[in-house]
């Protein structure tokens, strides 16, 4: 018997609208991995849906890159094609992505750690710890070089370190830590 306050277990189907973010150039990975998690919440399956969606969220100057894949779609795997296109297309090769963490890459306004996450970015498994931490170093203000090459901490404690200037730029830190 069955009272109007059972509840009759069903699977729960929902949809979500799909609506996919704007297209960055520089992060075409990290675009794709957040497109992807956006196909998953809208039920987004088929590789011919997920190519159709990407294309009518691109603009012109990345459809021209790919327009051989949008003039004669691939007959299998279309989505993961024209993803590989795009990413092959925008991402920095990994000689680009050295030269940026040996050279170009500088503190500017970032903490020191949004400046490691980035060098480890574009490291990639090319150059070792030690390395990387010269780098790290070499990209700090003098007064925080100093006082953090006696340190003896790992990479990521050593961006941690909250290192603060006064106006008379006098540097305190807690050196117990190092």
């Amino acid at each position: 018997m069955t009272t109007q306050f059972e509840v009759v277990s069903a699977p729960e189907l929902g949809r979500v609208a799909f609506k996919a973010p704007p297209f960055c150039k520089s992060y075409p990975q990290l675009w794709f991995l957040k497109l992807e998690s956006q196909f998953i919440t809208a039920g987004i399956t088929q590789e011919s849906t997920k190519f159709h969606c990407v294309i009518s969220c691109l603009d012109y100057d990345v459809l021209t890159c790919v327009s051989n894949l949008i003039h004669s779609p691939p007959s299998e795997n279309s989505y993961t094609q024209l993803k590989d296109r795009i990413i092959s297309q925008y991402t920095d090769s990994e000689n680009v992505r050295l030269k940026t963490l040996l050279q170009d890459l500088q503190l500017g306004d970032k903490e020191p750690s949004q400046l490691l996450t980035k060098m480890k970015e574009l490291n990639n498994g090319r150059v070792t710890e030690e390395v990387l931490k010269t780098i790290f170093l070499q990209r700090l203000p003098h007064s925080m070089q100093q006082i953090l090459s006696i340190c003896e901490d790992d990479l990521e404690r050593l961006a941690k370190l909250k290192i603060k200037s006064s106006k008379q730029q006098l540097v305190h830190i807690s050196l117990e830590r190092c």
